[in-house]
Parts: structure tokens; C-alpha cells; sequence
């Protein structure tokens, strides 16, 4: 999981790249790759801290990542549709979508794996609390 919360977190600082080539977004481009850049590195520093933080903790931060990947998904569903009406005439939209669908598709494994790793990782705390011992 790891290197996938990584790799969805280049895949949506890229997308915020795609949307500054399109000439005809203007501010509205620039304004959406520093969204994807904040995106990006939170996808990607959660991904580490998941790996990094011990077994009371760790649920925690994977419910985190679940909404993270979850805001991702949907980021890039608005995404294809606000762009899906658009003219062909403007140019570079074709590459926003693909890093869309790329995006979605992405941040919906590592949404599933969140929670199915979120589930291992509730049985582990729940060992970790029992075995701790009583004063």
C-alpha cells in the first residue's frame, strides 16, 4: 500500500500538471495544480505514516487515507465531467481526462486497500490493547 498511496500521489500532482498545459484554463489551471500538488504530497505522506506508525495508531491514519483517496476519486470525477461538455477545440483536455481516468482508477485501489488494510490493522490494535499489561 504503500507504494501505491506514492503512486497516486505523482499521478495527481501530474494531473495538476495536464490542467497548466491547457492554454484556455488560464488561473483556474494554476489554481488546480497547486490543489493537486497539496493532494499529491498529502496521498503521499500518508502513505509513509500509515507504514511508519505503530499498531494504536495506525488505524487512525488509515482512515485518513481513506478520505484522502476518497476526496481523490471524486476530485477526478468532477473532473471528467466538468471537462466532458467542454468544446474539442480546446486543446490539451484529452490529456486531463486520461490522467482522470488514470487518477480514478488509482485512487479507488488504494480506497479499497485502505479499507481492507484499515480492517487488519483494527485487529492488530485490538491485540496491541489486550496485551498490554495492567498497573
Amino acid at each position: 500500500m504503500l507504494w501505491l498511496g506514492v503512486a497516486a500521489g505523482v499521478v495527481c500532482g501530474l494531473t495538476g500538471v495536464t490542467w497548466v498545459a491547457v492554454p484556455d484554463a488560464d488561473q483556474m489551471g494554476v489554481f488546480l495544480l497547486v490543489l493537486a500538488l497539496l493532494g499529491g504530497s498529502a496521498l503521499a505522506a500518508g502513505a509513509v505514516w500509515q507504514r511508519a506508525a505503530g499498531p494504536k495508531s495506525r488505524v487512525f491514519v488509515l482512515v485518513l487515507m481513506a478520505a484522502l483517496s476518497g476526496g481523490y476519486v471524486l476530485a477526478n470525477t468532477i473532473g471528467l465531467v466538468a471537462t466532458s461538455s467542454a468544446p474539442d477545440s480546446i486543446t490539451g483536455l484529452g490529456v486531463v481526462q486520461v490522467a482522470s481516468w488514470i487518477g480514478a482508477a488509482v485512487g479507488g485501489v488504494l480506497y479499497i486497500l485502505t479499507l481492507v488494510e484499515g480492517l487488519s490493522a483494527l485487529r492488530a490494535r485490538d491485540r496491541a490493547l489486550n496485551d498490554t499489561p495492567e498497573p
